[in-house]
């Protein structure tokens, strides 16, 4: 059995974000993520360094 001041469901960017905001805050939180963290493929593949880099 584990306490904790908030539970994120789902590790995807939003998630993370917010667990990395009330870290920063000094709020005891817990990120619950379904997957088995492997990468198989991206889902975004639009983000990157523009033309200008």
């Amino acid at each position: 059995m584990q306490e904790t001041e908030v539970l994120i469901i789902g590790g995807g960017p939003v998630g993370l974000a917010l667990a990395l905001d009330l870290r920063s805050r000094g709020v005891d939180c817990l990120v619950l993520e379904a997957g088995d963290s492997r990468i198989r493929h991206p889902r975004v593949g639009t983000v990157g360094p523009g033309p200008w880099s």
